[in-house]
């Protein structure tokens, strides 16, 4: 009987292996891995320039009149708006004043004219008129462009004029007017 025991216990363990054989997986599956980069690519810029010169808001570009003006008197500005940048831009301008002489003064601009005795003269449109100059910004101009990236350029022609009905206390002092440019990328040109 020992030996019937024993060869069930071999047949058992025999069958235990087979089965242990035929239960073994592995884990380890197909794989593949990669990786991609975009390349180079590079941004754009926005930058104007009025007269070929950089300004900001801390560090403006001046123009002078070259005169003192008396009632009735103009002077005229040339002024070009400039694109520096690699994009095509549109760009709008405010203006203010945070003086009593500044405020004042009245206001034309001129495309493309040139100053000639003092005023602005020729050019091809009058886009402001008899502007009246406030302490707080006020849009003038409307939206101007698009002015080509790295190429692009508006000349404005702008006149100061101190009405004949300036009041006494502007005289003998002095004042000043802030243009505000403000310019962004356009998508497309057409």
């Amino acid at each position: 009987m020992s030996g019937v025991v024993s060869m069930r216990i071999r047949a058992l363990l025999s069958l235990g292996v087979i089965l242990g054989l035929g239960t073994v997986s592995t884990l380890a599956t197909w794989s593949a891995s990669t990786t991609t980069t975009s390349g180079v690519f590079t941004t754009g810029t926005v930058d104007i320039a009025l007269n070929d010169a950089d300004a900001t808001v801390t560090s403006p570009y001046t123009v002078t009149l070259g005169r003192a003006l008396l009632p009735g008197d103009s002077a005229g500005v040339p002024l070009i708006v400039q694109n520096r940048g690699s994009l095509a831009v549109r760009y709008t301008t405010a203006v203010r004043s945070a003086d009593a002489t500044g405020r004042a003064m009245r206001l034309r601009i001129t495309t493309g004219a040139t100053v000639s005795g003092g005023s602005c003269s020729g050019g091809t449109a009058t886009t402001v008129v008899d502007q009246a100059i406030t302490a707080g910004d006020t849009a003038i101009l409307g939206t101007r462009g698009p002015l080509a990236g790295g190429t692009g350029a508006d000349p404005l022609c702008v006149q100061f004029t101190l009405p004949t009905d300036a009041p006494n206390s502007v005289q003998t002092t002095s004042g000043g007017v802030q243009f505000t440019f403000v310019a962004s990328a356009v998508t497309s040109v057409v």
